[in-house]
């Protein structure tokens, strides 16, 4: 017999287990509305689950070397013991439609366009469900607004409409945080109702892949924001410089597809990229006190400025990926032509 009082129900596990649902079931009725098998997404959920969960653990664990060193392989099997990354488990997604898409004999980019926008929506209310454990959240709401702090550009004498939810959360000595899940979650949402908008003349594929550079900018800036047990190698926060790896990577698969159409505008995307890189790392070391000139600029204009630079990402590496087709050579009829 099961012993029941050894079994335990975690909120936050029950929540992201919803959210796959939910996001399942969403999934299904695009990928039939787009004309998909109809065991598309049956098949990718029987990938995917086990993939991106074992690719999320793995990746935290290789991260936190330290506890491997101290627990050894148990280490890796403490699922309730928490420790997941985003990237991980969008790894493990990513093996899943490549699978998926030679299990079917469907192309893999109209699959992974069918399901970018259900992804999108598991992420958001996964973002949510960090409330639930009291994760996602910012700096203190009256730090931020306290003149002597610095921290911001603005000190109204009145803040009280901000110390509740959904702008802040309280924590167990009644202080109140910003919270930055929901930012996310608005994020991821915004991310996702974009993804349903079919451009006309996109390559397959190219939709999920801008969803996945619009997320990639989103966890640059909010990664920032983020107060709470974040990943770090110092002070270089981990999810920062594996959103930026993913936009590079995009980078460069759209100057391959742009040198065929326009590789004299190999050069836009590419500085713009820079430039934006070069202003986020700045601020970073702003927001760290690490750079002297820069001491003196308050937090919410490091941040402004942080969420221009990711803005210009996405512009720079959206003009790579959106490298047009090769139009096709009009066929002419040679016989008509000789006769006029």
């Amino acid at each position: 017999m099961i012993d029941s009082s050894a079994i335990r129900i975690y909120p936050y596990g029950l929540a992201v287990a919803g959210a796959v649902l939910i996001g399942l079931f969403f999934a299904r009725a695009l990928c039939a509305r787009r004309g998909l098998a109809a065991q598309t997404v049956s098949v990718f959920a029987v990938l995917c689950l086990p993939l991106s969960f074992l690719f999320a653990r793995l990746l935290y664990c290789l991260i936190c070397m330290d506890g491997f060193s101290r627990r050894g392989i148990a280490y890796f099997f403490d699922f309730t013991g928490g420790g997941y990354t985003l990237f991980g488990a969008l790894l493990g997604g990513v093996l899943a439609l490549a699978l998926t898409a030679r299990r079917t004999r469907q192309p893999w980019g109209r699959i992974a366009d069918a399901l970018a926008a259900p992804a999108a929506l598991v992420i958001a209310l996964g973002r949510l469900a960090e409330g639930l454990v009291g994760q996602g959240y910012g700096w203190y709401v009256e730090d931020w607004f306290d003149p002597m702090n610095g921290m911001s550009l603005f000190h109204p004498q009145e803040f009280d409409g901000l110390l509740r939810s959904p702008f802040a959360v309280q924590d167990m000595y009644g202080e109140w945080s910003w919270a930055i899940f929901v930012l996310e979650a608005l994020l991821a949402l915004v991310i996702g109702a974009l993804a349903l908008r079919r451009g006309e003349g996109r390559r397959p594929g190219d939709t999920a892949l801008r969803a996945l550079l619009n997320l990639c900018a989103a966890q640059i800036l909010c990664e920032s924001l983020r107060q709470d047990a974040v990943l770090r190698f110092g002070f270089v926060r981990v999810s920062q410089v594996l959103g930026a790896a993913v936009a590079v990577a995009l980078l460069i698969h759209g100057c391959v597809r742009m040198e065929k159409t326009r590789p004299a505008r190999l050069l836009v995307p590419i500085l713009g990229t820079l430039a934006s890189a070069g202003v986020v790392v700045a601020m970073e070391f702003a927001l760290e006190k690490k750079i002297v000139l820069l001491e003196a600029l308050p937090m919410d204009v490091c941040y402004l400025l942080t969420a221009l630079a990711c803005l210009g990402l996405v512009k720079s590496v959206g003009a790579a990926l959106r490298a047009p087709r090769r139009a096709a050579k009009p066929v002419t009829d040679t016989k008509e032509e000789g006769t006029r």
